[in-house]
């Protein structure tokens, strides 16, 4: 099934909200951070000096925790700009997702509710912004000819948005009281979503991790829990 990602935001956030052990601060970023053997130490933009005894770097594909740790990354450019949009057509999709692996890159129709799917076009560099400065029915025009008609005729339902595609992987997924998951880690092309399940991956084994040492008591950063990770 897919699942509208503001929906698992929503879900994910009143979650957290509801647990009563965590603390929740949103609005700032973190300013500094010191890394030592047995604690991070942070400071806030809002002034407020901080520690913890791990710190989680979630921050995306430019992490600046990974940077701040000297951590190197090599990757590389795919080439490809992919477009993603929402689109309504007549015939109902019955939950199937559909990918057309087209000379420009794969092209995903991904069901959501009603008779309504999210596009994932992932086309050449050169070839990318003209698409995008086309009006909505030309652009819509373009979908249906690399996607057929299975569904009745594309119409937009939404903005559109594009983003380059590069693989980029970090050469460590770990320093002193740190652990990059996510695309902080390793971001790479959406085909198949494999992005999102392995960051996915990544928190459930950090999670276990530190689930177990906080059951016994122990230090959740220290290197040996990091070195398993």
């Amino acid at each position: 099934y897919l699942i509208e990602n503001g929906l698992l935001r929503q879900r994910f956030l009143s979650q957290l909200h509801a647990a009563t052990h965590v603390q929740v601060v949103s609005g700032q970023t973190i300013q500094a951070v010191r890394r030592h053997d047995d604690v991070v130490t942070f400071t806030l933009d809002g002034g407020a000096q901080c520690q913890a005894s791990l710190i989680i770097g979630a921050d995306g594909a430019r992490s600046w925790l990974r940077k701040t740790a000297g951590i190197r990354t090599s990757g590389w450019s795919y080439r490809q700009t992919a477009m993603v949009c929402t689109v309504r057509h007549p015939l109902p999709h019955y939950h199937v997702a559909h990918e057309r692996f087209l000379p420009g890159g794969p092209f995903a129709v991904l069901p959501l509710t009603g008779k309504r799917s999210s596009i994932v076009w992932s086309e050449r560099d050169d070839l990318a912004p003209i698409m995008m400065r086309l009006d909505d029915a030309a652009f819509a025009a373009e979908m249906n000819r690399r996607f057929g008609h299975s569904l009745g005729a594309f119409e937009m339902d939404g903005p559109r948005a594009s983003y380059p595609l590069s693989l980029t992987f970090a050469h460590n997924i770990t320093a002193t009281r740190l652990a990059l998951v996510g695309n902080a880690a390793h971001s790479m092309h959406p085909i198949a979503g494999q992005a999102f399940n392995l960051g996915l991956r990544d928190i459930a084994s950090l999670a276990e991790i530190i689930a177990e040492s906080a059951r016994c008591g122990l230090d959740l950063g220290t290197a040996s829990n990091l070195a398993r990770y």
